[in-house]
């Protein structure tokens, strides 16, 4: 494996993810401050607090979507092409000993048996 390509992989995927990031909050920044410059706050009324309520639901909706799509593109631009490059380049030494590798007898029962296989630890990444 080579670490130049590891860390390169992490750091462009780092600054396109900050790119994203960037636009994303300019264009929620600019759409706050319009709805903020068309508010007359010199005449509230009950409506104004309404309003005010369900803007804050959307934005609220709006930064979790946000944050699920940084997700989403630190998995396709930071972790997948790590995976796919310690894919390509994994070498396997010794194989011809996996045909001898067999099962051994379960264990005797011990409290809480089972209980582990339903614990999912497999899916960390």
């Amino acid at each position: 494996m080579q670490t130049d390509k590891v860390v390169g992989s992490a750091i462009k995927g780092t600054l396109l993810i900050a790119l994203v990031a960037a636009v994303i909050g300019l264009v929620f920044a600019g759409v706050g401050a319009v709805l903020l410059n068309s508010v007359n706050f010199q005449n509230s009324s009950d409506l104004m607090g309404v309003v005010g309520g369900v803007l804050g639901i959307i934005g609220f909706v709006a930064y979790i979507g946000f944050l699920l799509l940084l997700s989403a593109l630190s998995f396709i631009w930071i972790i997948q092409p790590i995976i796919a490059h310690v894919v390509d380049n994994i070498v396997l030494s010794g194989a011809e000993h996996l045909d001898a590798i067999q099962q051994r007898s379960a264990d005797a029962g011990a409290d809480a048996d089972g209980f582990a296989d339903a614990l999912d630890i497999s899916g960390a990444i």
